[in-house]
């Protein structure tokens, strides 16, 4: 079976994942932010999971971690590495009451 984002936040009512790989700076600087926040999201470890790396490195073409795909203003967005300004757009939609519940149920 294929990573299926769509999926996983379906499953757990997150519109943000953060594909995260062990000792990583970034990805804790990012995982960080969203808890100040109080945002909810998933978050995947790209050495555990060798369907979720496959995605991020071939299908996203992301080559740095942490990789974050998050509904933003019901748009998906992706990003790789500590972007405070994604960040900030990703809580700003997930707390706005008219983006609260998942947008990517198509």
């Amino acid at each position: 079976m294929a990573h299926n984002p769509k999926e996983i936040l379906q499953e757990n009512s997150h519109d943000i994942i953060v594909y995260t790989k062990s000792n990583c700076v970034q990805c804790k600087s990012t995982t960080r932010r969203l808890d100040k926040a109080g945002v909810p999201y998933v978050t995947v470890g790209l050495e555990q999971d060798a369907e979720a790396f496959d995605y991020v490195m071939n299908e996203l073409g992301h080559k740095q971690a942490p990789v974050v795909v998050a509904s933003i203003r019901g748009r998906v967005r992706d990003w790789s590495g500590f972007n405070p300004a994604m960040l900030d757009e990703a809580i700003e939609s997930a707390t706005d009451e008219r983006y609260v519940v998942n947008t990517l149920n198509d």
